[in-house]
């Protein structure tokens, strides 16, 4: 007699619905989930292999690669999407290995380099050049599939993506790759950002200073790499920027908003203590400089770097305050009552930081007996005139006027037209005290205004600003050429006390602080004319009080003495606090050279000259 017992096994749910299949990368291709973390797909037949190779003639060499790396996926427990043994957080890719980290570089336009468009762009983290798409027809699906590089990161997104199996890498050896990508700073680490003394190490073995770094020169770029450097030593405008909360959002449609947003990237990368190498491109915002600019200021072109000073300035001003960011409206406006007055309500961070104000006294005269033809700098000299000279002036017009400065313009004496006694060119000196004179609202400028008419002007500063830009005025321009004048000033570095200069009313003596402390120094070498010849620039560094002179890629350390010795263009000198450590409210400065930009629509600057 024969028993027959059923026996029922249950089956255990897996979660996918039929019977147990051997997954594939072909299986979950439209999924965006990659199977390599499945046990049971380490169990996959070579029959199932072998059709996926033999069905795809792109894929052979994707394909087995990847089987020789199923192995060595390590699956994290808990289930993504309803498959087993993924998790959202923790998502591995076998080729996380052919990162070349010392390839990658995110200081370039963000543009396909196939297709140039600037939407959905990818870069390859093996090769580190940027592709569009990641579909099956796209530029970056074919780099994977003829270079064998797989894994991309979208530049919009900072997500991590494995073509051409499209999946999602998530894993948090990453975040090293995502901070360049963008970095990003708290109001602590900002704080902090002057008091470290630790040098960075690129992956290449290469030391940096972050903040004192290197950018690297595009064509005939130098004098637009030392104004970067120069304002990104300005504390409260690099504070202000480092945080893109501060203006994105507001400026995001307004008028040149780009330029902002790209300079406020470029610093965030300058003060970077975790970049990959020891400098940085500023193609991106040399790129949104040359769209602002109508190409006044590109790659390949030399230009003035007093001009271009003054008009990124003036666009910067006149961007934040279309867009309504001021320091009333900013996070940082609790340190906005010491701004002072300012044009059009609560100042910009560019108003904040540089800007003063100067009082001028302008008096015409009717000239008898000397021939003026007309509008000309007629200089000191033609004040000098014998006094029955001055009887017969007539006075015609005088007036005063306050306006506000963001640079000042210092005038050197004319240089030396023949040889010395010893018949040598000589360089001749100056301190920097007596081309300061001009503003001590007793030292005046007579300027042709007219034929037989000349105006006579004094000028007094009545509020420092707490960033003093300085420029010594070395370039003129006569009927036939630009010629250079090669006087070499005589500047402290530290203590500049401009007191004798500032008109302030006897209750503040005492109260504001009148000395400064040099930052930077931008000089030109090896040219005749501003459009000639190179930029450097030398910066200093607050914690560590070294001195760093850069020109191009190099970044030398030199002594301050040499600092004081070099043939000066454009000079940017902090206010210092008052020893009590109150800083109160502003003094004065100077007046400046020619004035607004006409893209600007601000006039930030007033005549001086």
């Amino acid at each position: 007699m024969c028993v027959f017992v059923c026996v029922c096994v249950k089956k255990q749910d897996t979660g996918l619905s039929g019977p147990r299949m051997s997954a594939t990368p072909a299986l979950l291709q439209g999924t965006g989930k990659h199977p390599r973390h499945r046990e049971e797909w380490e169990t996959s037949s070579e029959e199932e292999d072998a059709e996926g190779v033999a069905g795809s003639s792109q894929e052979p060499r994707h394909r087995a690669l990847m089987k020789k790396r199923r192995k060595k996926a390590v699956a994290p427990s808990g289930p993504v999407s309803g498959i087993p043994g993924l998790e959202p957080e923790d998502i591995r890719c076998p080729y996380l290995d052919t990162i070349n980290r010392s390839l990658l570089d995110f200081d370039f336009e963000k543009l396909c380099s196939v297709t140039l468009a600037n939407n959905n762009v990818y870069a390859c983290l093996v090769c580190g050049k940027y592709f569009q798409g990641r579909g099956k027809s796209t530029p970056a699906n074919f780099h994977a599939l003829e270079c064998s590089h797989y894994v991309f990161m979208n530049l919009h997104s900072g997500k991590f993506f494995c073509i051409p199996d499209n999946y999602e890498i998530k894993d948090s050896s990453l975040q090293d790759i995502v901070y360049n990508w963008n970095p990003q700073y708290t109001k602590e680490q900002i704080q902090q950002l002057d008091q470290g003394t630790r040098k960075s190490r690129g992956v290449e073995g290469e030391d940096f200073i972050p903040g004192t770094i290197a950018i690297n020169t595009l064509t005939d770029t130098s004098y637009i790499n030392c104004v970067i450097q120069s304002l990104s030593k300005v504390v409260p405008m690099r504070n202000f920027l480092l945080q893109p909360q501060n203006y994105e959002d507001k400026c995001r449609s307004g008028p040149n908003a780009v330029l902002i947003s790209r300079f406020g990237e470029l610093l965030r990368k300058i003060w970077n203590p975790r970049n990959f190498r020891g400098h940085v491109s500023p193609h991106e915002f040399v790129q949104a400089v040359s769209d602002a600019s109508d190409k006044q200021y590109r790659i390949g072109k030399r230009a003035d770097a007093l001009d271009f000073l003054r008009w990124f300035l003036n666009v910067s001003s006149a961007t934040l305050r279309a867009g309504g960011v001021t320091m009333n409206s900013s996070a940082s406006s609790a340190s906005s009552s010491n701004a002072g007055p300012s044009q059009g309500g609560a100042p910009t961070i560019i108003e904040y930081a540089f800007q003063g104000k100067v009082r001028v006294t302008s008096t015409r005269f009717k000239v008898e007996g000397i021939k003026v033809e007309g509008p000309k700098d007629v200089g000191l000299n033609l004040g000098q005139m014998k006094e029955e000279r001055k009887q017969e002036n007539k006075i015609l017009k005088q007036k005063t006027k306050t306006n506000p400065f963001i640079i000042l313009t210092l005038d050197l004496p004319a240089a030396p037209l023949f040889k010395d006694a010893n018949d040598r060119n000589f360089i001749p000196q100056i301190p920097l005290f007596s081309i300061l004179q001009k503003f001590d609202g007793k030292t005046f400028t007579d300027v042709a205004v007219g034929a037989g008419t000349l105006e006579r002007r004094t000028y007094q500063l009545t509020r420092l600003p707490r960033y003093l830009i300085l420029h010594i005025k070395r370039f003129s321009k006569n009927e036939f050429f630009i010629e250079k004048n090669p006087t070499i000033v005589n500047f402290p570095i530290r203590n500049l006390d401009m007191r004798p200069y500032v008109d302030l009313p006897a209750s503040m003596v005492g109260k504001v602080s009148t000395k400064y402390d040099l930052v930077a120094n931008i000089c030109h070498v090896d040219g005749n004319t501003p459009f000639e010849g190179e930029y450097k620039v030398q910066v200093h560094h607050k914690s560590t009080d070294q001195w760093y002179e850069i020109e191009d890629l190099e970044v030398n350390a030199i002594l301050p003495q040499q600092v004081a010795l070099s043939e000066s263009y454009i000079q940017i000198y902090e206010r210092k606090p008052l020893q009590t450590g109150s800083s109160s409210a502003s003094g004065s400065a100077s007046s400046t050279t020619s004035a607004s930009s006409s893209s600007s629509g601000v006039k930030m600057e007033v005549d001086a000259s």
